[in-house]
């Protein structure tokens, strides 16, 4: 029966043009987000996680407001379904708007340490390593298997932990000035 009445005022807001969303605050949806616990599985900014929702990101480009509305109100699967009186319509609309704010991601080709071809980024990095003092470190994330930059004479480098949140899981590496 709740799943019959969802859909019927799914369809009711989709033939009318009323789904609140064209006033919805982005700011409070941010907050309702964060009130009502959908950062537990889905991260602070919609980015999902593949261990508490299979991966599922929210945002950028989130579900069409219809999908949405009636997934959250319905659910029957592991995120439990949010009623009326637990999520407001107007909070709907709301952290609606706060996913549709979220910016895309930077593409993983646009940082700029992998852009540069291999000797290039040795340059780089020998002129940071010089800068170390005894014992201090580089950090840099990646997403491939090796580090971007092998070691050097001065430097070595070890991998640390794998960053499973990260969509996709990101590899970050420590260089440590010998």
């Amino acid at each position: 029966m709740q799943l019959r009445v969802t859909l019927v005022s799914a369809l009711l807001m989709t033939l009318t043009g009323s789904t609140g969303v064209l006033a919805a605050s982005a700011e409070q949806g941010k907050k309702a987000f964060i009130h009502n616990g959908c950062w537990q599985c889905h991260g602070t900014m919609g980015q999902g996680s593949i261990m508490t929702s299979s991966g599922k990101r929210l945002a950028p480009d989130p579900l069409p407001w219809e999908t949405f509305y009636g997934f959250v109100r319905s659910t029957n699967r592991s995120m439990p379904p949010y009623s009326e009186k637990i999520l407001s319509d107007g909070d709907l609309a709301d952290i609606y708007a706060y996913l549709q704010s979220i910016p895309k991601p930077p593409n993983s080709a646009s940082i700029p340490l992998l852009n540069h071809p291999v000797p290039r980024r040795r340059g780089y990095m020998d002129a940071l390593a010089k800068r170390l003092t005894p014992g201090g470190v580089i950090i840099q994330f990646s997403y491939g298997p090796h580090a971007p930059v092998a070691p050097q004479s001065g430097y070595a480098v070890t991998r640390a932990d794998l960053v499973l949140a990260n969509i996709p899981p990101a590899q970050v590496w420590v260089y440590r000035k010998a």
